[in-house]
């Protein structure tokens, strides 16, 4: 009797299914790979993002501390704080300060770069500032100031001090000195004295205004010299008990006149011949016209002399302050100009605090 043996046989359709089985599972593990590197990727994106975002914004919260420490310093010295460059190292970081001042609206302008690691961020920060300090600047070194042109002709005035003029420094004729820079929006016909410069195409300045007269108008009625009117006086000797003429109106003085103190007038100030004014105070001004100043002949002023519109000066006279004009200024003949380095008086009772407004955060 014979047995036989018989082996197992594989079939085509078990082959198959192996074979997929174990595509299947190297594709999963393919994917669980290709999962778990991304997964990495953007973990590891993310952490750099965040550390990115961190450090940016502590670059951006160092340069806010620049902002904040000037102001600080402005705070208990306004001037100390203006045009200045500096930085210090805040908060494992550094910021960087610079402030600058625009002369013709008296604005600052912070600008403060924080930075921490490699990150950088500035921000920008706009004061409307105290034109004051503006003013006091500009006071310090001039002898005329004009909003509109400086005319100076003929018979050799001498002038100490910078001139200003926000359209054009005019000339056509005589010898002229000045001891200071010539400045103006437009042209300059004026050649510099060595040691000088004569800048045409300057950028505007603000001119120094004294109106209104208000607090002036206050002195003259509570213990000064009070016209409501316009007047016309000739041989004068005007002696103010505290040291201020106020005239509602426009003012006229003739021949061999004086004053011991400030002359302030709504209107025109017109003085011909000879004319002697003293200071009362220092630094008080000398005149204040809300329009026009026109002075005639032998003439001593001490103090600053301000025009809402224009000033016209003509023959000897001596100057020891500053011409200011709205307008125009217009000098010829002989003069003597030297300004006083210390900035006048705005009001007898004191300006006011600054008014220290943000403008806004610009980056």
């Amino acid at each position: 009797m014979r047995r036989y043996h018989t082996e197992p046989r594989h079939t085509n359709a078990q082959s198959t299914r192996s074979g997929s089985a174990l595509i299947t599972v190297l594709g999963l593990l393919l994917l669980m790979l290709l999962a778990t590197a991304t997964v990495t990727m953007i973990t590891g994106q993310s952490a750099f993002r965040s550390r990115k975002t961190l450090r940016a914004g502590r670059a951006l919260a160092i340069a806010e501390a620049g902002v904040a420490d000037v102001l600080d310093r402005m705070h208990t010295n306004y001037a100390g704080g203006v045009d200045v460059a500096y930085g210090d190292d805040y908060d494992e970081g550094r910021y960087d300060v610079v402030t600058t001042l625009d002369p013709a609206s008296g604005h600052v302008l912070i600008t403060s770069e924080g930075q921490f690691a490699e990150e950088k961020r500035t921000t920008r920060l706009e004061l409307l500032g105290d034109k004051y300090l503006m003013w006091d600047a500009l006071l310090a070194k001039c002898a005329i100031i004009a909003g509109g042109d400086a005319t100076l002709e003929t018979a050799a005035p001498v002038i100490t001090g910078r001139v200003h003029a926000n359209r054009n420094i005019l000339h056509k004729s005589g010898n002229i000195r000045i001891d200071g820079d010539l400045t103006a929006g437009g042209i300059v016909e004026i050649g510099a004295q060595p040691g000088y410069q004569a800048i045409p195409g300057h950028p505007s300045v603000g001119i120094p205004n004294f109106l209104p007269f208000d607090g002036w108008k206050q002195m003259a009625i509570s213990g000064g010299l009070y016209y409501n009117g316009s007047q016309k006086w000739n041989k004068v000797d005007l002696t103010p008990a505290n040291g201020v003429v106020y005239v509602e109106g426009d003012v006229e003085i003739n021949n061999q006149s004086s004053l011991v103190g400030t002359l302030v007038a709504s209107g025109s100030i017109s003085i011909n011949n000879r004319f002697d004014q003293t200071q009362f105070s220092p630094q008080w001004p000398s005149l204040l016209a809300g329009v026009d100043v026109n002075l005639l002949n032998r003439n001593r002023y001490t103090g600053a002399i301000f025009a809402g519109n224009n000033i016209v000066t003509r023959n000897n006279k001596v100057i020891d302050g500053q011409l200011i004009a709205l307008n125009n200024i217009y000098l010829e003949n002989r003069a003597e100009i030297p300004f006083q380095v210390k900035a006048p008086i705005y009001d007898p009772n004191g300006r006011p605090d600054p008014e220290i407004v943000v403008g806004g955060w610009l980056e």
